[in-house]
């Protein structure tokens, strides 16, 4: 996937948007790179931008207890989205997410993507629906894997 507005079309978060729009978007994606082993977001931190992964791959961690190490508990790659749920709940990070390999990512601001609702609040609407699709997909799975969990330790 590169920077060009019909890949991140073809993104989840992006998905279904016109040619106009994703232009706009386009203009408002920041392009950061990160070596392996690099912290892109760190778990407790504030949480001010929202990331696409455009090239490489990338490890969510989980802190672990005082004495238990940290837990990877998914990795992303192309396509994947993370630290939109800091833009939506004003919360600190929820967990560190750290490059596996050198990796490119885009990235947008909250008052990026917010600045999209002045312009057409339809494009912000679609945008928001998309991430409250990806953040229902990912409670969906979240449900099922402590579902299974449970199940295995009766």
């Amino acid at each position: 996937m590169s920077g060009d507005p019909a890949e991140i079309g073809r993104t989840a978060l992006f998905g279904g948007l016109g040619a106009e729009e994703l232009e706009e978007v386009a203009r408002r994606l920041r392009r950061d790179r990160f070596a392996t082993g690099a912290e892109i977001v760190r778990e407790g931190e504030p949480g001010r931008r929202m990331y696409l992964i455009e090239s490489g791959s990338a490890e969510v961690v989980k802190a672990g207890g005082p004495r238990e190490p940290a837990q990877r508990i998914g990795t992303l790659g192309p396509g994947d989205c993370f630290g939109e749920m800091a833009l939506v709940d004003i919360q600190p990070r929820s967990a560190t997410v750290r490059a596996l390999e050198a990796t490119t990512t885009l990235s947008m601001s909250g008052p990026d993507l917010f600045s999209i609702r002045h312009w057409r609040p339809e494009t912000f609407a679609a945008i928001a629906l998309n991430l409250a699709r990806e953040i229902s997909r990912r409670l969906r799975r979240t449900d099922a894997l402590a579902a299974e969990f449970l199940t295995t330790r009766r």
